[in-house]
């Protein structure tokens, strides 16, 4: 209802567009708010902004936030000084995508040894792993579309 919301700051529009309806909510559940691909916003200095509004609501009862970026050198030490923020490796996830192709290519070998006996082990073989592990970015459903293919 107010046009010149578009040109005022962030924190104003944060406070308009997100904490007022997140407030005027009846139910005592509090509203999670996700913001994906941070690192991805129009530059370092409106992405540190983002953070330091969100950081002046991190104990606020009606909203929880969820942020989710690359760990940018700039990101990393805006959320370092904020109390509530907790950063998550996700190089686990690489890890755990690795494991569960492992195992699933060796469940496919297993299973169609027949075809598969002139394919030599380890298939697939570490670089050809390692390539399809880094293009997954962690994600298993890009993993989970492969072993569907393959199998």
């Amino acid at each position: 209802n107010d046009p010149s919301l578009v040109s005022s700051t962030p924190r104003i529009q944060f406070r308009r567009l997100i904490l007022g309806p997140c407030r005027a909510r009846t139910d005592q559940a509090a509203a999670i708010i996700i913001i994906d691909g941070l690192d991805e916003c129009d530059g370092h200095q409106m992405q540190q902004e983002i953070l330091r509004i969100l950081s002046n609501y991190q104990h606020h009862n009606s909203v929880r936030i969820l942020v989710a970026s690359r760990p940018e050198a700039h990101i990393s030490e805006t959320t370092s000084m904020g109390s509530a923020s907790q950063a998550f490796n996700v190089e686990q996830s690489f890890e755990d995508v690795r494991r569960y192709l492992v195992d699933e290519f060796a469940r496919i070998h297993h299973r169609h040894s027949r075809t598969m006996k002139n394919v030599l082990a380890p298939w697939p073989s570490h670089e050809e792993l390692g390539t399809l592990v880094h293009k997954s970015s962690g994600h298993f459903i890009y993993a989970s579309t492969i072993i569907k293919f393959v199998d």
